[in-house]
């Protein structure tokens, strides 16, 4: 920064709006992940006690263990693909939601950061965070 008392300079004042949106994004990564363990922790109470119903119970996962991981999908009825969103009342799935969370959030707080970027003249760091975006969204929908 400046030794004297002057304005910044216009590299500076970027440096600092780019700090700014780094800090910002890492205090919204660090409420994300209190908010995906606490509903990890959450769903496993629930999973675990039966207080949810769940079609494999909690006593059956033990006799699995030694099954590849074909065989124990097939021995559990377990579903492929995306189609578990749809039975996120199921104990198993609930903690499996639960789990999706953090990468999700992290994805969506990656592309909140683009336009961000943008805001304080990075383009390049604009592009980085909309690239890492992309990557994480291809990655989940398995392209």
């Amino acid at each position: 920064m400046n030794e004297s008392k002057d304005a910044l300079t216009p590299d500076e004042t970027i440096e600092v709006k780019i700090g700014f949106v780094s800090r910002t994004y890492a205090r919204m990564i660090g409420w994300l992940v209190t908010i995906s363990l606490s509903t990890l922790v959450a769903a496993f109470v629930l999973y675990v006690s039966g207080l949810l119903p769940s079609s494999l119970p909690v006593e059956t996962i033990p006799g699995l263990w030694h099954l590849s991981a074909a065989d124990c999908a097939a021995a559990t009825n377990r579903t492929i693909g995306w189609q578990w969103i749809t039975q996120v009342a199921d104990g198993r799935y609930l903690v499996y939601l639960s789990l999706v969370l953090f990468p999700a959030g992290t994805m969506l707080l990656v592309a909140i950061a683009s336009p961000l970027y943008l805001r304080a003249r990075a383009p390049l760091m604009s592009l980085i965070a909309l690239l890492e975006a992309a990557v994480l969204l291809f990655a989940a929908i398995a392209v």
